[in-house]
């Protein structure tokens, strides 16, 4: 859609010759100086851009016949697409496309498409708009993520699951990000779209490289390389390069300014990673993050995310010994296996469904005077798990507390009751 009105810009009518809008191009560059009105004499560049060029002036004259027609079927559209009614928005996105080729109504067909699966379709249409944009880096961005979005989308976030329409396309989409470099070599959008890339593909070392070169393009690293730094932090998580993660995490907050709501979004964007660096079982590196994210917040609760983390590391190694150890009880195993996955991000569902099969059995094996089994069973467990047992335990003391609290309104005061209690006393027994 429209946004200005070049010949307003340039202080001609419409009508004006094609040879007589350079010199009033001119005349407005100096209405206009840079160093006074920057964004008012890009504007005027940019008017110059479409009205000095024949084709792009017939396009613009165009659209702007066509503005109101065109402004009805792109809000309809939008709406449709919102609706996820694509194949109707597609329909109206087509008439505003026959009346001007605009950016916004192709851009939305091409979504549209995307979203269908009808790739080779969406393909075709983004080839043509970029042929007709080729300088617009904001263009080939939104494109090439909009066509990764799609990719990761199609297949699961599993490059392995691509088909060869799928590659094809991932071509492309590295070709529209080398284009983005091409345009303009200190933006960072071409780089950081590369390594998105790469971290779809796995290929974590040529991520982390594709990302160290869009924080170096523009010769300076400031706050606006902080995006850059973040994804570079993810790939080293993956690597396991915890001591470089950690000197690049202190580097990154020496670029953040010195007032307190850039420090605060550090902190929170740092403090996401290292949550989610636990839900996939970084736990080293998590607690790292955390540990220097708290070195000027002073903060004991974070203190104490740390240290558990670290504990949770040990754990999560016990825990694989665990389940193939032959000797250990196997509701317990999978007791350990639901404490370590209450620090995670893990499917509630699946979280509380292999909880209560434990506690079940583990209630059944009580009712039958197996008691001694599970008694037997801790014994063992806390000599040759200790850190998995440690955080097992901290939950059970925590629900202790929880059903001492909250009395006969815990809704599983069946199985919880009865279980907690008989878990801590035997606990309480054999280590007394």
């Amino acid at each position: 859609m429209l946004t200005s009105n070049y010949y307003e810009l340039l202080g001609v009518e419409p009508t004006i010759p094609q040879n007589e809008i350079r010199r009033a191009y001119f005349k407005a560059l100096k209405s206009y100086p840079v160093d006074k009105h920057p964004d008012k004499h890009q504007e005027v560049r940019k008017a110059y851009d479409i009205l000095g060029d024949p084709q792009k002036r017939k396009d613009y004259d165009l659209e702007r016949e066509n503005a109101g027609e065109i402004g009805e079927l792109l809000t309809e559209g939008q709406e449709l697409f919102e609706q996820e009614r694509y194949s109707e928005a597609i329909t109206l996105l087509k008439k505003a496309v026959v009346l001007s080729p605009t950016q916004a109504a192709e851009k939305l067909l091409i979504q549209c498409n995307l979203k269908l699966g009808k790739l080779e379709n969406a393909i075709k249409i983004l080839n043509v708009l970029l042929e007709r944009n080729k300088e617009d880096i904001d263009l080939y961005e939104s494109m090439g993520y909009s066509l990764l979005v799609y990719l990761i989308e199609e297949t699961s976030n599993d490059h392995t699951q691509m088909t060869q329409e799928h590659k094809k396309s991932l071509i492309l989409l590295q070709d529209i990000f080398d284009t983005c470099i091409q345009i303009n070599p200190e933006a960072r959008e071409g780089y950081m779209g590369n390594a998105r890339v790469q971290l779809y593909l796995q290929k974590y070392d040529i991520c982390e490289n594709w990302c160290q070169k869009a924080i170096d393009c523009d010769d300076q690293h400031d706050f606006d390389d902080f995006d850059s730094f973040i994804l570079k932090l993810e790939t080293l998580i993956i690597q396991n390069k915890n001591e470089l993660l950690e000197s690049e995490t202190r580097y990154l907050l020496t670029l953040v300014p010195d007032e307190e709501g850039y420090k605060d979004y550090s902190r929170g964007r740092l403090i996401d990673l290292a949550l989610t660096c636990r839900n996939q079982r970084f736990f080293i590196a998590s607690g790292n993050i955390l540990k220097i994210v708290n070195e000027e917040m002073n903060d004991p609760e974070i203190a104490e995310v740390v240290s558990d983390s670290y504990v949770l590391d040990k754990a999560n190694n016990e825990l694989n010994l665990l389940l193939e150890d032959d000797d250990a009880y196997a509701e317990l195993k999978k007791l350990g296996l639901w404490s370590l996955w209450t620090f995670m991000d893990i499917n509630e569902e699946e979280r509380e469904k292999i909880f209560q099969e434990a506690i079940s059995e583990l209630d059944n094996v009580q009712r039958s005077g197996g008691n001694e089994v599970i008694k037997q069973s801790l014994a063992s467990y806390r000599l040759r798990y200790p850190n998995l047992y440690q955080i097992q335990k901290k939950f059970w003391d925590l629900m202790d507390e929880e059903v001492a609290n909250e009395g006969c309104g815990c809704l599983l005061i069946g199985v919880l009751i009865p279980l907690v209690y008989f878990l801590n006393q035997s606990v309480q027994y054999i280590f007394s």
